[in-house]
């Protein structure tokens, strides 16, 4: 009866546990709490990530303001943001040196409208860490964008690239 028991508890723990883990970055398409998300295989030791629920505009711009100079402002809050979204994960990317290229688009009023990530394939990021990031920064972060002449207002939507290290 004791061993019945035991292993009772055993296999609760261990049924609990393997509900709590996280979907490690692979190549697919993983169905999560914030959409359906992509992950790509780019070469030998970078994946591309997206979420295929984003909503880009499709409307082209003007081509003459294609290549308008322009500057977020306040790119340094995106940071922070990331962090906080990482949670309890946040230290074990840190000792793990981690970085992460984020290729994204905003709206002239600052919103982001969509985001795809570009992680090391010997990443400790999870796909819930990303799908955790995305809400967080589509939900949480406003950008400030300088041009000349205020000319990103005229887009549809304003292309930015950075590389953060997380630790």
């Amino acid at each position: 009866m004791k061993i019945l028991y035991l292993l009772t508890v055993i296999s609760f723990y261990l049924n609990i546990h393997q509900a709590k883990a996280q979907q490690k970055i692979e190549p697919g398409e993983f169905n999560v709490k914030n959409g359906t998300y992509k992950v790509q295989k780019l070469n030998d030791s970078l994946f591309f990530v997206a979420n295929l629920n984003q909503n880009v505009p499709t409307e082209e711009s003007d081509p003459g303001f294609l290549f308008v100079n322009r500057q977020l402002v306040n790119k340094d809050l995106i940071k922070p943001l990331i962090l906080d979204a990482l949670g309890a994960n946040k230290e074990l990317i840190k000792e793990n040196k981690e970085s992460i290229l984020l290729d994204y688009s905003l709206l002239p009023n600052g919103k982001i409208i969509s985001v795809a990530y570009i992680v090391n394939i010997r990443t400790k990021l999870s796909i819930q860490d990303i799908t955790n990031i995305d809400y967080k920064l589509k939900n949480c972060f406003i950008g400030k964008i300088k041009s000349t002449q205020n000319l990103h207002l005229k887009l549809n939507s304003i292309p930015f690239t950075m590389e953060l290290n997380l630790y």
